[in-house]
């Protein structure tokens, strides 16, 4: 498990704010065309504290993260 700052790179989010969801089922189709790692987050409060499940192209991996007060805390990766 990795536990650093936050990375600061670039991405674009979209929230969806004032909304409950429960028991929830997310599909999601992506054509990256460039280098980068794309993904989905939940539970967002502000850039320092979220979840997300991060999917990288080069080098292959799937990984889901945990950031609390801008610490970035790796709970799970599978390598491909």
């Amino acid at each position: 498990m990795m536990s650093e700052t936050v990375p600061s790179c670039p991405g674009t989010f979209l929230i969806k704010k004032y909304k409950n969801y429960y028991d929830l089922d997310i599909k999601v189709s992506v054509l990256s065309t460039v280098a980068g790692i794309y993904g989905v987050v939940w539970r967002f409060t502000d850039m320092f504290n979220y979840y997300a499940l991060e999917i990288s192209g080069n080098p292959k991996f799937i990984r889901c993260v945990k950031v609390v007060g801008g610490k970035y805390t790796e709970v799970a990766k599978l390598d491909g």
